[in-house]
């Protein structure tokens, strides 16, 4: 039970009704009216997709390809050729990506160093993942290669926003990263329940990504 100076203080019926699903049942009293409640914010669930991460092979194409890149599987690429070297011989990139800016190569399993320098003196980045890494360290690592600016940690959202004691303070454990000027999103590796995603996208814009 909870007095409230007014009801711009009211607490979101998301975190109520969030709330009450935990076995929580948030009372709030105003004090020349009695009970009261916030309007009723019955918006549709915002957009939550899912990037495939039943592996880490998986998850690098998968994260990749939502960033609007194309990498091709399994692809042979070069090394030696006979005409310069005397001889041919040819790498597997597990994954291969090709833009303007770059030539990158994700490999599971470590090549030669010979090979890697050989690639780097060409500007070809070599970056290797195995699939017992954490799944966090593969989504930065994407990201970093990629140049796409990221940071990582607990985003705090208060409410109300300024307040020097907030009445609720959602934590937020995420990687947010920003596809272009107008388009953020934060990566997440766990579900959140329906009614916070809403709240988070209407208060602050936050856009999710499940991993």
């Amino acid at each position: 039970m909870n007095l409230v100076k007014n009801r711009s203080h009211l607490l979101p019926q998301s975190i109520k009704k969030y709330a009450k699903k935990n076995d929580l049942t948030v009372t709030e009293i105003i004090a020349e009216s009695g009970i009261a409640h916030a309007a009723d914010e019955d918006y549709p669930a915002p957009r939550f997709p899912a990037i495939n991460s039943t592996s880490n092979r998986e998850l690098a194409y998968s994260l990749l390809t939502i960033l609007g890149y194309t990498p091709a599987r399994n692809v042979e690429v070069k090394i030696f050729d006979s005409a310069r070297d005397g001889f041919d011989l040819s790498v597997n990139a597990d994954l291969l990506l090709k833009t303007e800016e770059k030539c990158v190569i994700l490999n599971f399993k470590k090549m030669p160093r010979q090979f890697i320098d050989i690639f780097r003196e060409r500007g070809t980045n070599i970056i290797f993942i195995s699939e017992g890494e954490r799944k966090k360290g593969v989504v930065r690592k994407i990201l970093y290669t990629m140049n796409i600016p990221f940071s990582s940690g607990d985003f705090k959202f208060s409410i109300p926003k300024k307040a020097d004691k907030p009445r609720v303070i959602i934590y937020l454990p995420a990687t947010k990263m920003t596809k272009n000027k107008n388009s953020e999103y934060h990566l997440v590796d766990f579900e959140i329940d329906r009614e916070i995603r809403g709240l988070l996208h209407r208060k602050w814009g936050v856009n999710l990504i499940k991993y």
